[in-house]
């Protein structure tokens, strides 16, 4: 959100953003390569300061204790990522696959925004059964897969499994 208020600021002043109050600057790492946010400004730069940051969101009205009230006609507007040519090679080779991130920041108010880990367990037991069943590959394997996937030890796998026949064979037969 806060990189679409920093396009609309760019578009209608011409130079690049800063998030703060005008004194404090605000940077996330989602800002990382977009040219019309500034992360250390040249000395002699003029920039924008827009007050979108951490404390200050242009969509909450209060902060209480044990809650936020939110502006009921704010309407989200889509930002932009700026990816590296890395990343972006990253992402295409990584494109038919689901992330999935649990964590969440730990705020005394914000504990709604925690899906808990049980939910994300059983989404993901279900996302399995349904590729298992589209792909007509058992479960046991796709979950494999997936544990090999994510340890990137394919390697390992392959010289536990080769282990494994070669014992067999010179056991049991």
């Amino acid at each position: 959100m806060a990189t679409a208020d920093a396009a609309d600021a760019y578009e209608m002043h011409g130079k690049r953003v800063v998030f703060g109050d005008g004194n404090r600057k605000f940077w996330s790492p989602v800002f990382e390569h977009n040219p019309k946010i500034a992360k250390d400004p040249e000395p002699d730069e003029i920039v924008c300061w827009v007050p979108n940051y951490i404390g200050h969101r242009p969509y909450i009205t209060e902060i209480g204790e044990t809650h936020f009230k939110v502006r009921e006609d704010f309407r989200v507007k889509p930002g932009e990522i700026y990816l590296t040519d890395e990343e972006r090679r990253w992402a295409e080779k990584h494109k038919d696959f689901i992330l999935i991130e649990p964590n969440v920041k730990d705020w005394s108010i914000g504990f709604n925004k925690a899906w808990p880990y049980k939910y994300w367990k059983e989404l993901i037991k279900a996302e399995i059964a349904e590729i298992s069943d589209q792909l007509e590959i058992p479960k046991r394997l796709l979950n494999k897969l997936v544990r090999v996937y994510h340890k990137q030890n394919y390697d390992e796998e392959v010289t536990t499994n080769e282990q494994f026949v070669q014992l067999y064979e010179t056991v049991v037969k």
